[in-house]
Parts: C-alpha cells; structure tokens; sequence
C-alpha cells in the first residue's frame, strides 16, 4: 500500500530541491529562437526583410513543419516580424556554401534572435504544432547507382576516386538542410561492421530490418534511407523511407539535377516524420502521474526533476508520494501520454518498467537510469 510522506518530512525535503538549479543537457537543440540568414546591404529595407526570413525560419524549426508559414493565421506576423524581435546584429557569412546560400556572391548576415514568449504565445495563438528541442537523432544510410562506381553508401568516412563532387555538395546539402530545421543526424561510418551489416545492394532495397540493425549501434531515434540515380534524360529518380516511433514511410521523388535535390527532398521528409515527435499546445492540459522507480539519493531527485522541468509540453510538476525508492509525480501537460512517455525514454534517464509496457493515459511508469 502507498505510504503517503510526513508533513514536516515533506517540507524538509522540498526545501532541499528548491535550491537546486536546472541544467542542460546534450540531447538540446540549441539556438531555435535564432536564425542567420544573407542580406545584400545594411538598409532599412533589407533589414525588414531579413527579419521576415528569419522568423519564417524559426517558425519552421519550432513546428518541425515547413508549410506552416504559408497558413492564414501566420501571414499577419509575417508581415510585423519586428514586433517579435528581441536584437538584430550584422555579422560576415561564413565562407561555406553548406551552410548558407550565398552563391549570389552575398556575403553580409543578418542574425536575428526573437522573443522566446513572444513566438509561444505566436504558436499557441496560431495553433501550431510544436517539436520540442528535446529532439529526436536520426541516422541517414545513402545509397547512389552510379553507371560507373555502381551502387555505393555514402557516409562520414566515405574516401576513393568513386566519391564525386557532386557527392561531396549533397552531403553540405544535407547538412545545411538539417541545421536549418534543428534537427540532429549523423551518418554511418561506413566501417567493418557497417559493411559486415548492411550492404549497398540492402540499402538500395530499402531492407527495413537491415537497417534497424545496422542502426542499433549508432543510438538514433530514427533512421532514415534513401536511394536515387541519374536516368538518360539527366534527371534524379529515387526513393525514400523512414523509421519513426515504429512506424515506417515510403515515398518516391524526381529531381532535375543531384546537385539541387537535397533540399526539397529532406524538407518533405522532415515535415512528416517531426509530425510523430510535435504536439499541437491545447487549451485543456492533461494530468498525467508518473511513477519513478529506483530513485535511490536526493541527488536522483534533483536529476529527475530536471529532465521533467525542461520538456516543453511539461506545465507543472507536483510531488505526490515519496515511497523508499518510488516517487509519484502528477505531471500537468500539454500532450498525451505517449508524447510524454517517447520524450522521456528520448531522455536515454527512464526505462519504461516490463510490468508496464502497456501505459494507460493517466499514468506512466518508469525505472531510474542512473549514469
């Protein structure tokens, strides 16, 4: 039977954790309230509208979705973007073309950091999704058929004559395409045991199983592949599928040229699969208990309370019990139970208990990871 904790116990132990701070942890995107992007010259009018791009851009890495800005309940903050700013600075571009779209010879940014309220209460207004920065790791496995090379992995350590320049501007491509959306990937190391694991001719066949295994290692919450081609008529054909919250997607996709095509391709990709890690803020919260096993020190404590304060869709945290080595919280958030419970398993600090696996909506249960 649960014990509930002693009054003055109680107060003694919430004056403890009131006096510890919050930390940050690896797992954070960084920077989703700022955007850098080209302005040809200081004017007021280039200003404008680079402070118009730029709100455009952190609308979109918030929402995890690219079509939100041309939606009518946004198009009037779209044009009054300054209201929304906190500072604007002038700064050089950075002279690399993976990350900013200068090939018009611009080389003067402006950087734009916007009010973390103002755009919540923009999101919350609009009803807009929200991916929070907690946010999922994905490892891309690409596979290209060439006439000559044949079908080959493109990855980190990817070296030999076969690696074109044009592979080389897909990878910046892709790297550009990831930061702007704050979204955090790695690639494959394309090692022995990636070899051993995964071959060129599994991943151009999209082998779901293949490469959930040859993913493993890498620690990611989803795993991407994609395999394209050069046609005679010079065009880009190819495929894509994702691997997301057990669930997986397919789609194929035409390009003009493999130097252009990363963009529109990834863009379209992301906007599906953030769609299974964001929450749409509601208006009535959900009050959820969560259970926290095998807190064995006041230190465990602290940590907890940490990884809970930080998530986005988290309102308020109340402490309900303290039983020996369980703690019982009643958590008020903004999205369901299996929102809170994939953002806390993401964490890599809960483990969802066997006993437990099947959670119902108004409780979660969970073993302390202690690292």
């Amino acid at each position: 039977m649960r014990r509930q904790i002693g009054a003055i116990a109680l107060k003694k132990f919430l004056i403890l954790i009131m006096v510890w701070s919050h930390s940050i942890f690896a797992e954070e995107v960084d920077d989703l309230y700022i955007s850098l992007v080209p302005i040809p010259d200081q004017t007021l009018a280039s200003r404008h509208q680079g402070i118009n791009d730029a709100l455009k851009n952190v609308l979109v890495k918030l929402t995890g979705n690219s079509a939100v800005i041309q939606l009518a309940a946004v198009q009037p903050s779209l044009k009054n973007a300054t209201l929304y700013v906190d500072a604007i600075s002038f700064e050089a571009l950075p002279n690399n073309l993976s990350i900013y779209d200068n090939a018009e010879g611009l080389n003067l940014g402006l950087r734009v950091n916007f009010s973390h309220s103002a755009i919540d209460n923009l999101i919350r207004r609009s009803e807009l999704p929200v991916l929070p920065s907690n946010r999922p790791k994905l490892i891309f496995w690409i596979v290209r058929d060439d006439v000559e090379a044949g079908r080959r992995l493109l990855g980190k350590d990817t070296k030999g004559a076969s690696f074109t320049d044009a592979d080389e501007q897909l990878m910046r491509d892709l790297s550009r395409v990831m930061k702007d959306r704050g979204i955090p990937f790695i690639l494959p190391s394309l090692d022995l045991e990636d070899q051993l694991t995964l071959s060129a001719e599994e991943a151009w066949n999209l082998a779901s199983e293949k490469i959930e295994i040859a993913s493993e290692r890498y620690g990611a919450d989803a795993w991407v592949a994609m395999r394209f081609y050069r046609s005679s008529n010079g065009k880009i054909r190819g495929s894509w599928k994702y691997w997301a919250n057990n669930k997986s997607y397919f789609d194929d996709f035409g390009m003009e040229s493999d130097v252009s095509f990363i963009p529109p391709v990834i863009n379209e990709l992301i906007d599906g699969l953030a769609g299974s890690f964001s929450y749409v803020p509601q208006k009535t919260k959900n009050v959820l208990i969560v259970k926290v096993f095998d807190v064995q020190s006041l230190d465990n404590y602290k940590k907890i309370n940490e990884e809970l304060t930080r998530l986005e869709l988290v309102n308020s945290i109340d402490l309900v019990s303290i039983n020996r080595d369980e703690i019982h919280f009643a958590i008020s958030s903004e999205g369901n139970s299996d929102l809170l419970h994939d953002a806390l398993i993401r964490s890599g600090r809960f483990e969802m208990r066997t006993a437990d696996l099947s959670h119902k909506d108004s409780s979660l249960s969970f073993d302390w990871k202690n690292q």
